[in-house]
């Protein structure tokens, strides 16, 4: 059910935002973040520029880390996605884009969460309005 738009907005790290965080020495963020995937058939977040990325808690360097921050960075969404439209369209001015959802570790490449928003969401003058072309 989910599936239907999911996307990485602000609230989703306000609504969760005092994850406990991990204070060791060299720990470093975990990012969330929502690509276009209108801008490629395949998004390659390493060529295109986030439409908004979020830092939901620090952690370390470990592959067991960085499938945590993927796990929650897919909870947040979940968690935010009815708001998410307003909270994109808030950054934007006039823009079409179907998001999808990427997270990484340390500065790490981005890794593709497997959840793209089905529709497109369409802004205008900040505001989400329906597509012309839905």
């Amino acid at each position: 059910m989910f599936r239907r738009c999911v996307i990485v907005s602000v609230t989703l790290c306000v609504l969760l935002c005092h994850v406990a965080a991990i204070n060791a020495e060299g720990s470093t963020k975990c990012e969330c973040a929502a690509f276009n995937a209108n801008e490629s058939d395949k998004p390659l977040p390493s060529e295109m520029e986030p439409i908004l990325v979020q830092n939901p808690m620090n952690t370390t360097c470990s592959e067991e880390d960085a499938r945590n921050c993927e796990l929650l960075c897919i909870e947040l969404v979940k968690v935010g996605k009815d708001k998410a439209p307003e909270i994109l369209c808030e950054n934007l001015e006039h823009m079409a884009l179907q998001p999808s959802l990427w997270s990484r570790t340390c500065d790490g490449e981005w890794k593709y969460s497997g959840l793209t928003c089905e529709k497109k969401i369409c802004c205008h003058e900040s505001k989400p309005v329906p597509c012309w072309d839905e």
